[in-house]
């Protein structure tokens, strides 16, 4: 029973992640505390065509915003990590290069990467073969690993009185029915391949779950800041 859009109280750094689609973009913003136990603050979508500049200007307004803590104060968004997996490689590209590198990261998803968050290198042509006048980084994101982890948090029973948060553990104001069947929206399954070996992955159960990979992508984003080495 917190109100979206304002930071509740153990939240102290922001991230989010950024999904682009055909009509719009969604975005969540997450709010990190101690023992990396998060709090969705709001789950926004801005409407319009991503080959054209007025949905990435709200993109930009959001990126100067600051959202109302409990305690009294504000918070930014620390980072924002956003896909380039898609069909609008070339306009995420064009976006990330004009932001601050410290605030914003490309990403791209690896299944079969051996960590959740590998070094980033630069990308200096973009999709349609142009080069950029400033390179961006590219973040690869071991997404069947970060589905794994959140998984495990989300299964975890809520405290009881007086015992602590479990680590990772995940609090969400009233969003409706559909946010939480999209964020579930992926099941684990164990494939064999023709020579007989067996691998698990991931594949979807619904045909939506743009909150799934919002949520991955406010992970990656925590990981580039190190949340989780962070010192009292």
């Amino acid at each position: 029973d917190y109100p979206v859009g304002k930071v509740p109280m153990g939240g102290l750094v922001l991230t989010a992640g950024a999904d682009v689609q055909k009509d719009r973009i969604e975005v969540e913003i997450v709010a990190w505390g101690r023992g990396r136990v998060s709090w969705s603050v709001e789950h926004l979508v801005f409407e319009g065509d991503p080959q054209q500049p007025a949905v990435w200007r709200q993109l930009d307004k959001l990126m100067g915003q600051t959202f109302d803590h409990a305690a009294g104060g504000i918070l930014p968004i620390e980072r924002l990590a956003i896909d380039t997996g898609g069909h609008w490689t070339t306009e995420v590209y064009a976006w990330v290069a004009r932001q601050d590198p410290t605030r914003v990261m490309a990403i791209k998803g690896m299944p079969n990467a051996s960590v959740a968050l590998g070094a980033p290198s630069y990308v200096e042509v973009n999709a349609a073969g142009l080069r950029l006048r400033r390179g961006a980084k590219l973040w690869p994101i071991g997404v069947s690993l970060v589905k794994g982890t959140l998984y495990g948090w989300l299964r975890q029973e809520p405290p009881r009185d007086g015992q602590p948060t479990p680590e990772g553990y995940c609090h969400f104001p009233r969003y409706g029915e559909e946010y939480f069947k999209q964020l579930t929206g992926e099941r684990l399954v164990r494939r064999t391949n023709r020579a007989g070996f067996t691998k698990l992955d991931w594949e979807k159960s619904r045909p939506r779950n743009e909150v799934l990979d919002m949520r991955v992508y406010a992970i990656a984003a925590s990981m580039a800041q190190q949340i989780d080495r962070w010192t009292e």
